[in-house]
């Protein structure tokens, strides 16, 4: 779970709430979960942005493959391809991250799309939008490289680690998870 990392993030699960792309909630429980290799790669990230006066935003990271396909399901037609199937996805191996940077007042950045807008505005060559909004795009990317994150080319957002693939693909539930959670805590 990121929240335990004490790593100062920022969460906004969007998943989690009919405020997304779908319209419709994937998730009942607001969770940022991820591999301990991501978890390690975001901590580094953070503090590059520590340094800079900023923060990390997480909007998602470990996504059961269940969620996975409800998604691409719930995906409008022309948008499909911004949905990885269960075979390429990243995110039900814990090992890909939605986010963004913050100002130091937990602001998100101005970006040349709005996070999750699936859209030519959202592709890391993307040439339109201000300066700024470019420039604060191109940062993020900068600090998850340098953490050990890849950019996918068509979301600004999506890091995954390198050799993604190695990880397995998991489905358990948020539920499930704060069930284990919970009986851990009482053993």
């Amino acid at each position: 779970d990121l929240a335990d990392l004490e790593a100062g993030f920022i969460f906004d699960v969007v998943y989690a709430s009919d405020d997304n792309f779908m319209g419709e909630a994937l998730y009942d429980i607001p969770l940022c979960l991820a591999h301990e290799d991501l978890a390690r790669a975001l901590i580094d990230a953070q503090k590059h942005a520590r340094e800079l006066g900023l923060g990390l935003i997480i909007y998602d990271a470990y996504r059961p493959v269940s969620a996975q396909i409800k998604m691409r399901d719930l995906a409008p037609e022309g948008q499909k391809h911004f949905v990885a199937t269960v075979q390429n996805a990243n995110h039900p191996r814990g090992a890909a991250v939605d986010c963004s940077l913050a100002d130091e007042s937990g602001e998100p950045l101005a970006m040349p799309s709005g996070f999750d807008e699936l859209t030519e505005r959202a592709a890391v060559n993307y040439a339109g939008g201000t300066d700024e909004e470019r420039a604060n795009r191109d940062l993020l990317i900068k600090i998850m490289h340098e953490a050990g994150l890849r950019v996918a080319a068509g979301e600004w957002w999506h890091f995954a680690l390198e050799g993604a693939g190695r990880y397995e693909s998991m489905d358990f539930s948020f539920e499930e998870f704060m069930a284990g959670r919970d009986s851990d805590e009482t053993d």
